[in-house]
């Protein structure tokens, strides 16, 4: 009687709880400086964020300001695995509420290019920071679609005039 009850609870109560999937993930870095010295082919290739703290944000739209569901650190490897329910998110590297921008899904948004900065004389040296996700925009959860999430952190400097 007492596994009768179990069964009739769990099936009750399985689509009020709603479903959660595993998700993975890796955190990986490609950072080079490049002038010069041509650089072998393996420094361009990503290597692993360990042992590292990021929060999971529930994306709430491009207005709204996300809201964290989950602190993971990245193994040794720079992998992580969570249980999240459908929905979409993304990967940040502060919980604070006012660290966070409306429609943030990223460790650090990329700014928006004013025409004006395109307009600085070229002094031959270049560096670009950025994260990106492997999906465009937030990545999605739900039963047809359990993503491999892959963060990104590029970090890359050029001497375009460097002997």
């Amino acid at each position: 009687m007492k596994t009768l009850y179990s069964i009739l609870f769990f099936i009750i109560l399985s689509p009020v709880l709603g479903q959660v999937y595993n998700v993975q993930g890796t955190v990986q870095l490609v950072s080079y400086s490049q002038g010069g010295v041509e650089l072998r082919e393996d420094a361009y290739l990503p290597h692993p964020v360990p042992e590292t703290r990021f929060y999971i944000v529930e994306y709430l739209g491009e207005h709204v300001k996300p809201k964290v569901v989950q602190t993971v650190r990245t193994n040794s490897m720079g992998k992580f695995l969570v249980q999240l329910p459908a929905g979409k998110y993304g990967i940040v590297s502060s919980n604070k509420r006012k660290d966070l921008s409306p429609g943030q899904y990223l460790p650090t948004m990329p700014e928006p290019i004013e025409p004006d900065s395109l307009q600085l004389p070229d002094f031959g040296y270049s560096h670009q920071d950025y994260w990106q996700l492997n999906s465009i925009g937030p990545f999605e959860i739900s039963k047809d679609s359990i993503p491999n999430v892959v963060l990104t952190h590029y970090d890359v400097r050029i001497c375009y005039l460097c002997p």
